[in-house]
C-alpha cells in the first residue's frame, strides 16, 4: 500500500496565480477470491485538483476551481 501526493502553486502572470494538487494510491487487497483467483479489497485510486485565481483589482477577484477523481476497486 501506497499513497503519493504533492502541490504546487504560485504566481503565474500579472493578476493570475494557480495551483495544482494531486494524490495517487495503490493497495494490493488483503486477500484472494480462490474461484477467481483475483484480489479481494484492493484499490488503484488517483485525484487531480486545480485552481486559478484572478485578482485585477483590490475590490475584486475570481478563483475558479476544478477537480476529478477516478477510482478501481474490488470491495
Amino acid at each position: 500500500t501506497f499513497v503519493t501526493e504533492g502541490a504546487f502553486g504560485g504566481p503565474i502572470a500579472g493578476s493570475v496565480s494557480g495551483r495544482l494538487a494531486f494524490q495517487v494510491g495503490k493497495a494490493d487487497g488483503y486477500g484472494e477470491n480462490r474461484v477467481t483467483s483475483n484480489d479481494i479489497d484492493d484499490a488503484s485510486t488517483w485525484s487531480v485538483r486545480g485552481g486559478l485565481k484572478f485578482q485585477p483589482s483590490d475590490n475584486f477577484d475570481l478563483l475558479l476551481t476544478a477537480d476529478y477523481h477516478e477510482e478501481d476497486d474490488a470491495n
